[in-house]
């Protein structure tokens, strides 16, 4: 008896950890800011681009909205905006939607099997106060104004030091904030794309400056617009830096092997390309075409082209059999299914469809006449959407009707989405850092 104790406790001191899952979501960072990807500076990624030879690259993933909320919450619920309704009210100015306690998540999920789960969060929009922490057993919340919000640095040494606590396995999310405006990516990479670059406006941006521009009072020239993105790649480049060390850290720890790691993000960013600048008001390929990176063991690296959006990440994160891995695996063995999105910050709420080869863009305010504006653009081969939409005499058109009835079926109506359980930002720092962020002028939730 005493031998079979001893060889049990032996094994159990031997046994493999469970294995991690991790998933990394950097803020407002667009698919081609990366090296492999068209990233418009040299060296863009080098860590990522690193990361990407263990990985496969899903080239055509889509962000499920235009802001961080309703963004992430699909992340974490697999369920898009219209169905887990976090969004921001139509028509209010700081009335927003909160997750239902009945809705699973990646972390309910995780606790539901006995792991233990944790996230690192740098942006005030996933505050407590709207639900996504429930089930964590660890949500360390540092919200974020434009400047001085937790460096990615600093996330990942926490998020390691999480790792370390118990030895054990888990989900496990990290936020990084660093391209999110002001693009002040601190002194290693300030400098590195723009010291030589002829502007005239600082860095910083400052908030008055940045209102200007996310407003349209006020255009900078072409000269200042190469170079704000040229500064927004800094901060791309510090958010790089980060994803190294987490990386190493993994591997440094014997934890890597076993682990599935999925990097994304929430969103992009515009830089005038439709004469829209920041996020939050457009659905189009600036703002919503985000990086899509997963590797876990037996994963074969390469490049997969299908359409995806923000929900196909959940099976990902709880399920190792779900037939979305299989999809991960061989893009030619899954269904045709086209990117879903929808939702804006400051204007009618939007939706958009997206196919290999279309976009649909719809306004779901009715105009005056009762009539609910629509685009339909095409796509190129790269997967970039086409500058201008089609003329409403030209035959693809009825590829949009199509598109209409398609949502209507999804959505079960064109309405515009009612936030689920409406508040208020009740917390007055949480509302202070956002109205500091540009995104509440007020708190008008009733």
């Amino acid at each position: 008896m005493t031998l079979l104790l001893f060889s049990l406790l032996a094994a159990s001191c031997t046994s493999k950890p469970e294995p991690l899952v991790v998933l990394v979501v950097i803020d407002t960072l667009r698919a081609d800011a990366l090296s492999f990807s068209g990233a418009p500076v040299p060296n863009a990624s080098p860590a990522i681009a690193s990361l990407k030879e263990e990985s496969v690259w899903m080239s055509r993933a889509y962000a499920s909205s235009s802001w961080t909320l309703p963004a992430t919450t699909t992340l974490l619920t697999g369920l898009h905006p219209w169905q887990h309704r976090v969004v921001k009210e139509p028509g209010t100015a700081g009335c927003f939607g909160r997750l239902r306690e009945d809705i699973p998540t990646a972390a309910s999920v995780a606790k539901m099997r006995g792991q233990r789960s944790a996230a690192f969060i740098n942006n005030a929009f996933l505050a407590p106060e709207f639900g996504l922490h429930r089930s964590f057993d660890v949500y360390d919340f540092h919200g974020a104004e434009r400047v001085g919000h937790r460096t990615a640095m600093e996330t990942v040494t926490s998020a390691l030091a999480w790792v370390d606590e118990s030895g054990q396995g888990g989900f496990l999310v990290v936020h990084i904030m660093e391209p999110h405006t002001d693009y002040d990516p601190g002194p290693t990479w300030l400098g590195v794309y723009t010291a030589d670059m002829p502007h005239t406006v600082d860095h910083p941006i400052g908030s008055y400056t940045h209102n200007q521009w996310l407003t349209g009072q006020l255009v900078p020239s072409k000269q200042d617009q190469l170079y704000v993105r040229a500064a927004y790649q800094e901060e791309v480049r510090a958010s790089d830096e980060a994803v190294g060390v987490l990386v190493q850290g993994l591997k440094d720890r014997g934890r890597w092997d076993d682990a599935t790691f999925v990097l994304t993000s929430d969103h992009g960013e515009a830089f005038w390309e439709r004469g829209i600048f920041e996020h939050g008001a457009t659905l189009m390929d600036e703002v919503t075409r985000v990086p899509l990176l997963i590797k876990a063991p037996g994963l074969t690296p390469g490049d997969n082209d299908r359409v995806v959006d923000g929900s196909f990440v959940f099976p990902l994160l709880v399920d190792p059999e779900s037939e979305t891995w299989a999809e991960v695996r061989d893009a030619s063995t899954a269904p045709v299914r086209p990117a879903l999105m929808q939702g804006t910050l400051y204007r009618n709420q939007q939706i958009s469809l997206v196919t290999r080869e279309h976009r649909l863009l719809a306004d779901l305010s009715p105009a005056a006449d009762g009539q609910r504006y629509a685009e339909l653009f095409t796509i190129d081969a790269s997967g970039t959407t086409a500058l201008q939409p089609l003329p409403a005499e030209h035959p693809d058109q009825r590829i949009g009707a199509a598109g209409i009835e398609l949502l209507t079926e999804l959505r079960g109506n064109t309405q515009p989405t009612q936030p689920t359980n409406p508040q208020g930002v009740e917390s007055a720092d949480v509302f202070q850092k956002l109205r500091a962020q540009g995104y509440l002028d007020e708190n008008d939730c009733e």
